[in-house]
């Protein structure tokens, strides 16, 4: 399983090129960090999974890590559990189609 969020392109991105391009492509991406919650969630059936920080660990290039709390309840047992996990995603520029694709980890189904 690997699961992918493609985010469109803002049409002021069209003008811009070099770091001036990825910093902005970095806060578009920001600005999607809902989705990516949801991105990860397909790997955690079974916790509620929140994001806690995207980052960016070179100003230059676009990768990504996010940082994550899985959540899971069992009222049956009255057992909260809270897990602090992290993922890193490929980050693709379809410059055609003006989107940025994120792709989670490949895990075996």
């Amino acid at each position: 399983m690997q699961a992918k969020l493609n985010i469109q392109f803002p049409d002021d991105l069209k003008q811009v090129s070099g770091p001036a391009l990825i910093a902005q492509l970095q806060q578009e991406i920001q600005l999607h960090k809902l989705q990516i919650g949801y991105l990860i969630q397909d790997y955690y059936p079974k916790q509620k999974v929140r994001v806690a920080e995207i980052i960016f660990p070179s100003p230059e290039r676009l990768e990504l890590f996010v940082r994550f709390s899985l959540e899971e309840f069992s009222s049956c047992a009255a057992i909260d559990t809270y897990d602090l996990a992290g993922m890193k995603l490929q980050v693709i520029i379809d410059a055609h189609n003006q989107e940025i694709e994120l792709v989670g980890e490949e895990w075996p189904e």
